[in-house]
């Protein structure tokens, strides 16, 4: 059997018999059981689900010790599958740690874990931070804060700056 690196917040995971029959060597997760294909159909957001359903505990807040080189600030991101987009794109870029606005849609919408295609496991996130406070504290640390904005203008990032970007 494959070795399968897991979320230390995966819980167990849910497969059809079909599903099982296609992907049985891929399978070594330890909580492993089956699922009707009609009880799949009543628990999943999606019209064709795959055939595989995976239960997470919530992660544990994190504590931002101000290290890190680049982080991201997202302010009133109302769309989940924007948001999930967005993080799964962070993700990409190489930030590790993401703030969000009281007013960003649930980090837990299914739409916006799905977005994430599981980047979401690889980011340190942060609900509900006010990010009027969050951003004077960054500037204490020295972060350079650049803002995004349609009417903006171009502007030169110092380059070795700690770089805190707010999008939203």
């Amino acid at each position: 059997k494959q070795e399968q690196a897991q979320s230390p917040e995966l819980d167990s995971v849910y497969v059809t018999d079909a599903f099982f029959a296609e992907h049985r060597e891929e399978l070594v997760f330890p909580h492993l059981y089956n699922l009707a294909d009609k009880d799949l159909q009543q628990v999943s957001d999606l019209v064709t689900p795959p055939g595989i359903l995976a239960v997470f505990n919530m992660p544990n807040p994190k504590k931002f010790s101000f290290l890190a080189s680049h982080i991201l600030l997202l302010d009133a991101i109302q769309d989940p599958g924007n948001l999930g987009t967005i993080l799964r794109t962070a993700d990409w870029f190489g930030f590790t740690d993401v703030f969000l606005s009281p007013n960003c849609v649930e980090l837990y919408n299914p739409k916006v874990i799905s977005g994430t295609m599981g980047s979401v496991f690889n980011l340190n996130i942060y609900p509900d931070v006010d990010l009027l406070n969050f951003s004077q504290e960054l500037k204490k640390q020295k972060y350079f804060l650049a803002v995004s904005d349609l009417a903006g203008s171009k502007i030169d990032l110092p380059k070795k700056a700690k770089l805190a970007l707010v999008i939203g």
